[in-house]
């Protein structure tokens, strides 16, 4: 199964970049708190699509839908050393997105089976795993 393929075939996805970036892949950085902590900027489209997210599954669990949402997480410390250029460094290898897609109590993981979130989780680790060994940044499949 080709995992690329499949990921694009799951109804209501998104891919939205992850970051907001300047010249060169550098990514914006914003200032937060009293101490004016630098942080990596969101990307704008990627704020919107986890509010949009957000809303889709209030409205689910205000219909008595069964359904939840599945999404990526921010890079890890780990992560950074394959995202970033050099520890420290704000601009990135190549851009970033971030998946976003609907996931139900139905829905069905590459496999054709019947799946939760914990274990469609666990099987595309274990698909990108084969697939793309060399930048994966996640590797838990327990």
């Amino acid at each position: 199964m080709d995992l690329l393929q499949w990921l694009q075939g799951v109804e209501g996805h998104k891919s939205v970049p992850l970051f907001d970036l300047g010249d060169n892949l550098a990514v914006k950085i914003k200032y937060v708190g009293s101490r004016n902590r630098p942080i990596l900027k969101r990307h704008p489209q990627m704020e919107q699509a986890i509010i949009d997210l957000n809303v889709e599954a209030s409205a689910a669990r205000s219909a008595r839908t069964s359904g939840t949402f599945a999404r990526t997480r921010a890079p890890s410390q780990d992560g950074a050393t394959t995202l970033f250029e050099s520890p420290g460094s704000t601009r990135l290898v190549q851009p970033v997105l971030l998946y976003i897609a609907p996931w139900y109590t139905y829905s069905k993981g590459p496999s054709g089976n019947v799946c939760s979130v914990k274990q469609i989780t666990q099987e595309l680790i274990g698909l990108a795993y084969t697939q793309f060994t060399a930048t994966l940044l996640n590797v838990h499949r327990g």
